[in-house]
This record gives C-alpha cells, sequence and structure tokens, in this order.
C-alpha cells in the first residue's frame, strides 16, 4: 500500500493536542484552513481539542486529507482513531503508517 500518496501523519494525539508532521508542502496551507497552528520549534502543526467530538470532527477532516494516523504503543493516534469509530463518533475506514525502523516504514488500510 506504500504507493498512496500521504500528505501528512498524525504523530501524536493521546491528549487533549493533535500533532500532524507533515510530508507534502501542499498540505500546510490545509491544515491551517481547520485549525492547526505551526510549531517553530519541532516544524509540527498543533491542534487543542475542546472535547472528544471536536477531536472526532478533526480527525475526519485529517482522513479526508489523506492524513495517515501512526501507530506504536499505548495510545498511538491509530489506536485513538479506533477507539473514537468503536464509540460511535467517526466513521470509515483510515490509513495507518507504521514503521520497521527509523528509514522503513508502511501503510495500513484500517477498515
Amino acid at each position: 500500500m506504500n504507493h498512496v500518496k500521504i500528505s501528512a501523519y498524525v504523530h501524536k494525539a493521546d491528549g487533549k493536542t493533535i500533532s500532524v508532521k507533515p510530508i507534502l508542502k501542499p498540505i500546510e496551507e490545509k491544515l491551517t484552513s481547520i485549525g492547526f497552528s505551526l510549531d517553530p520549534k519541532t516544524h509540527n502543526y498543533m491542534y487543542e481539542t475542546k472535547d472528544k467530538n471536536d477531536k472526532a470532527t478533526i480527525f475526519e477532516k485529517l482522513r479526508d486529507l489523506n492524513v495517515a494516523f501512526a501507530s506504536g504503543r499505548e495510545w498511538s493516534p491509530a489506536e485513538v482513531f479506533e477507539y473514537l469509530r468503536e464509540s460511535g463518533l467517526v466513521g470509515g475506514s483510515f490509513v495507518r503508517i507504521s514503521w520497521r525502523n527509523q528509514n522503513d516504514y508502511y501503510f495500513s488500510d484500517n477498515q
């Protein structure tokens, strides 16, 4: 599935802050249009959620912008998406990004 054009990925989303790492430059303007702001220290785009419903709305917008959700340990963004979907707050599939090592990643669809 590495042929998918992913524009960015959600790096962190276990608390109130959603952190997105851009991959393709055009995504930056789209992220700011939905309320994200650039953190000049990390070069990530940040969004402070108000509650679970707000997080769910932003997750769906990110998914629709071809943003992947990172997998990992504990409450990874992919696990948060699955939790919101099981809670009925988001619907549909999303793309998960996982790493074998620092430079070797792959995508998978999560139905």
